[in-house]
């Protein structure tokens, strides 16, 4: 069955940052950036004036006043409509001078009215900006998603690492970068599948369990840590601090999760020693250069 509010669903929410409040005389209104309006159609219609846009463009002056009439066909892929607009091309400011811009405005308003008979942005031409709880959802939506994109890369390794299984050299590889991220990173991601979580049921399931927490341990030995030390000597002797201080944050990190999980104290001491040589690295390496 044909679902005819498809394209309203998809792009019916409206990022808050592109969108501005204002009022006019005795209402209040939300604007929204018409070159974000024009992004979001040219990802669901393609490059504007190919597939989609105003065409057959007409404007007529009327007589005996300061308007003008845009006329045109509004095209896209599925169909296309005649749609109309208005404007006052002059008797701006005091000095009743006519506006120069009067053409660029009524083309981009007509686009936004346009797109809104489409369902684009209905959100804000159904009132929901006006409940600021609404407006809070969108915003914390749209910074989690944010976040899940920025740490998009994780998700792929613990995903394909979880779902590999504990045989697969993959599942230490995984369960090592989960804790190596830290908490801050782990709560963000810890979100249940039905508000949008990356993980699902079954897969946070895994990342708790007992098993997934020994590939980890048991990953974590003086070699791997030798090793890091040796990594990070290489990182400075080219000068690339940016990844330095990545291994840095983690091993910081990795110092937390051992004191939360109470991993024995010469572990906890290998993981110390390796951040105090990478200090004294970083120090000496900037006395040489002094």
């Amino acid at each position: 069955m044909t679902d005819n509010l498809e394209l309203w669903k998809l792009v019916g929410k409206t990022d808050p940052r592109f969108v501005k409040s204002g009022t006019g005389k005795g209402y209040s209104y939300s604007a929204i950036a018409p070159y974000y309006q024009m992004m979001l159609a040219t990802e669901q219609f393609g490059p504007y004036g190919k597939a989609w846009g105003l065409f057959n463009t007409r404007f007529t002056f009327i007589p005996d006043t300061d308007m003008v009439l845009f006329e045109c066909v509004f095209k896209f892929p599925e169909g296309e409509f005649p749609i109309s607009n208005v404007i006052k091309y002059k008797g701006i400011g005091q000095n009743n001078k006519e506006d120069d811009d009067f053409a660029k405005k009524v083309e981009t308003d007509t686009i936004t009215k346009s797109l809104s008979r489409l369902g684009f942005n209905n959100d804000v031409f159904l009132g929901k900006f006006d409940d600021s709880r609404y407006v809070d959802d969108l915003n914390r939506e749209i910074n989690q998603s944010e976040f899940f994109n920025q740490h998009q890369e994780l998700i792929e390794l613990v995903k394909n690492g979880v779902n590999a299984g504990p045989t697969d050299p993959l599942w230490i590889e995984s369960s090592l970068k989960w804790y190596l991220a830290g908490e801050e990173v782990q709560k963000g991601l810890w979100v249940a599948p039905t508000k949008g979580g990356p993980f699902s049921t079954e897969e946070r399931k895994i990342i708790k369990s007992v098993e997934w927490y020994n590939a980890m341990y048991d990953s974590l030995d003086e070699q791997l840590i030798n090793e890091v030390i040796t990594q990070s000597e290489k990182y400075i002797e080219n000068q690339d601090y940016s990844e330095l201080y990545t291994i840095w944050s983690e091993l910081s990190a990795l110092e937390k999760q051992i004191i939360k999980y109470h991993m024995p104290e010469t572990l906890k001491q290998l993981v110390h020693n390796a951040l105090t040589e990478q200090a004294r690295l970083m120090i000496q390496h900037k006395k040489g250069k002094s």
